[in-house]
């Protein structure tokens, strides 16, 4: 992490803080070398006085060369929040991380794209209440709730020593969006006894336009093992009545030191009661 001083108005410092991933993948119907991961970041805060402060990042991914010369950008992590005693409002435009590695088979556990404007209250001991407003629309730079797929996030998480837990309820506010979305509830729980944590995921998503509801439900540890840091995942997805497909993924990554880590990831999933999938990555990356 690089900081800079920016000649303007008032001097401020900023961050600067970057990642590369680079490797090679193989599945059942691809296999090649290539970028997993590239980012640029830059992040600055302030001290407003009377007990106010701003925070403001943003974000540069995919930084890429197309045959013809052409580079081109996405950003991503563009965040502005203000906090103080009333607790903190966070207006970001970005790509939301995946709560799952199982993300080939649990599509509710995926991070999805949108622009948001969120308030979190203070916490009240060891309980945060948030609630937060967000576009539906697949695309960086879309007005939070400017389409009818837009949707109300209600959020309560408990954090105390080593336990953790979370609740969120996702509510659409037009149910004749294109994906017939009507309410969507997700709990997290964790526990990090020191030598391992373990944690679990649940979601449903019910539907306004009769598509059967579609469960997902995740466990999964992590633990070091020698120079190791392992992770493995069992999970299932299973929509209405039918039977539920099962997969599993294993993560070993080796810290080649704090910033420069060496990754290997497989991850198996059934893409029907009689057929499976499979894909493998080993990437190596570094961050800065």
């Amino acid at each position: 992490m690089a900081a800079v001083a920016v000649a303007g108005v008032a001097s401020a410092q900023v961050a600067i803080t970057g990642n590369v991933t680079y490797g090679y993948s193989v599945s059942d119907t691809a296999s090649g070398f290539g970028t997993d991961g590239a980012s640029l970041n830059f992040s600055a805060s302030e001290d407003l006085g009377g007990g106010l402060s701003i925070a403001a990042s943003m974000g540069i991914d995919g930084i890429v060369e197309t045959a013809d010369g052409t580079v081109y950008t996405k950003a991503n992590g563009n965040n502005i929040t203000l906090s103080g005693g009333f607790g903190s409002l966070s207006m970001t435009t970005g790509v939301g991380g995946d709560a799952v590695q199982l993300d080939q088979l649990m599509a509710l556990g995926n991070g999805t794209v949108g622009s948001t404007v969120g308030y979190t209250a203070p916490a009240m001991g060891p309980v945060t209440l948030s609630f937060t407003r967000k576009s539906g629309d697949a695309a960086l730079g879309a007005g939070a709730g400017g389409s009818n797929a837009s949707l109300n996030i209600y959020g309560v998480k408990f954090a105390d020593g080593a336990i953790a837990a979370g609740y969120s309820l996702l509510s659409w506010n037009d149910t004749t969006n294109a994906s017939g979305y009507k309410n969507r509830s997700v709990v997290t729980a964790s526990y990090d006894a020191g030598v391992a944590k373990v944690s679990m995921f649940t979601a449903t998503q019910t539907y306004a336009n009769g598509t059967r509801n579609l469960k997902n439900n995740s466990f999964q540890i992590t633990a070091p093992v020698g120079p190791l840091a392992v992770t493995f995942e069992s999970g299932s997805s299973k929509a209405g009545t039918a039977t539920a497909l099962n997969g599993t993924s294993f993560i070993a990554s080796y810290a080649l030191s704090k910033r420069t880590a060496l990754t290997m990831k497989t991850e198996t999933w059934e893409t029907s009661t009689t057929a499976k999938s499979k894909a493998s990555s080993l990437l190596l990356s570094h961050s800065f």
